[in-house]
């Protein structure tokens, strides 16, 4: 079930912000072959941030707009993020919860000790994955040393 989407030109984030569709723009749709901007609220007609805009003020913007999403844009109108009610509620709710320095939550993955996993997690720092857990059934396996070594010597203490 859609919640909301975003249409940015080229399909993602930097693209200029053209519009936004949300549950409530679909719910009585009986013709699901109609192209997007038929549907969507345009961007003119859309609320949305700067980039740079505090957590509080966006915040402040939600709740005065009783909107659900606000697209945040730079000075040439391109897509640049997202907030929405639902994370500022969970954020409020859950204000111990692990975040990096710009309050976004630290991501995690466990990786095991075969050689397969030395590819998964090249992927993994790429994707920008905050901590990686070795994974392994005993403590002190040649596997596990071996997998250390390499993550030492490729990313030399940045991982």
């Amino acid at each position: 079930e859609l919640s909301s989407g975003i249409n940015a030109e080229y399909g993602k984030i930097g693209g200029k912000l053209m519009g936004m569709v949300t549950a409530r723009d679909i719910d009585f749709i009986d013709n699901f072959g109609q192209n997007i901007t038929e549907v969507m609220t345009p961007r003119e007609k859309l609320i949305t941030g700067s980039h740079g805009i505090s957590l509080k003020e966006a915040n402040r913007v939600l709740q005065a707009s009783k909107k659900g999403k606000l697209p945040i844009v730079n000075e040439n109108d391109e897509l640049v993020g997202l907030i929405s009610r639902t994370d500022l509620k969970k954020n409020r709710d859950h204000p111990n919860a692990s975040k990096d320095s710009n309050k976004q939550l630290l991501v995690g993955a466990a990786i095991s000790t075969h050689e397969k996993d030395k590819a998964r997690l090249e992927l993994l720092v790429q994707a920008g994955v905050d901590v990686v857990i070795l994974d392994s059934s005993q403590g002190n396996s040649i596997y596990q040393i071996n997998m250390i070594k390499f993550i030492k010597e490729r990313w030399q203490g940045e991982v």
